[in-house]
């Protein structure tokens, strides 16, 4: 398979997967995607979108919580 992007070979990996649904931030990791090895352009299959639509939209208890930096770039100097 081509990568549209570049013509470069899509590869079969295990990848983390991130989204931003209704202000909350999912990290989604060993996803499996197709990665182009010369642009690195990522492709996930319905299947796989699939599974995280459902995990989203049903509030699946994730598998552990973390701590992310929020950073203000709006405050004056």
């Amino acid at each position: 398979m081509q990568c549209p992007e570049c013509g470069g070979e899509f590869v079969r990996k295990k990848i983390v997967h991130s989204e931003c649904h209704e202000m909350n931030f999912y990290v989604f990791k060993d996803t499996p995607a197709w990665v182009c090895s010369q642009c690195g352009a990522e492709y996930l299959e319905p299947d796989t979108t699939k599974k995280i639509d459902y995990i989203i939209d049903n509030h699946v208890e994730p598998e552990k919580y973390e701590k992310i930096p929020v950073y203000s770039l709006g405050k004056a100097d």
